[in-house]
């Protein structure tokens, strides 16, 4: 049974991507992170700060699907942010450990213009630990079949 379940483990990615990656200062950007894997228990991602960025709203989705004896579990995060600052902004790697492998995401290079309206001021960060989305649980589990 082990055996197994590292072989499902070994099936894993995750993969990040964004809606732009040259926006103006009025806009809003998409980043959305996707952790596929075979199991029931994928860990939350350890996502990025987001400096240079007000995170607006947050969602997370999750699918599992069964095919010939064999179960898929996606699990997605989506962060709307808002840009506090313009010019280049770096958003570093997402990151999962998923069994014993860590996998991480690409990076991102946002050029952000100035738009008509003011920049919005930053909000204070707080300490940043892996951060899931508001109201979601480690125990909380939803399935789309």
């Amino acid at each position: 049974m082990l055996l197994l379940a590292g072989h499902a483990f070994a099936e894993a990615q995750i993969k990040a991507e964004v809606d732009k990656k040259v926006m103006s200062s009025d806009e809003l950007l998409s980043y959305k992170i996707t952790i596929d894997a075979q199991g029931l228990k994928l860990p939350a991602p350890i996502i990025p700060k987001f400096e240079g960025f007000n995170v607006v709203s947050t969602a997370q989705s999750n699918s599992i699907s069964f095919s010939a004896g064999n179960m898929s579990n996606v699990i997605s995060y989506v962060y709307v942010l808002a840009p506090v600052k313009t010019g280049k902004i770096k958003i570093e790697p997402a990151q999962a450990k998923i069994g014993e492998k860590n996998f991480s995401t690409e990076s991102f290079e946002i050029e952000v213009r100035q738009g008509k309206a003011p920049l919005i001021k930053p909000t204070p960060k707080k300490n940043q630990a892996p951060v899931s989305p508001k109201g979601a649980t480690p125990k909380e589990e939803q399935y789309t079949l």
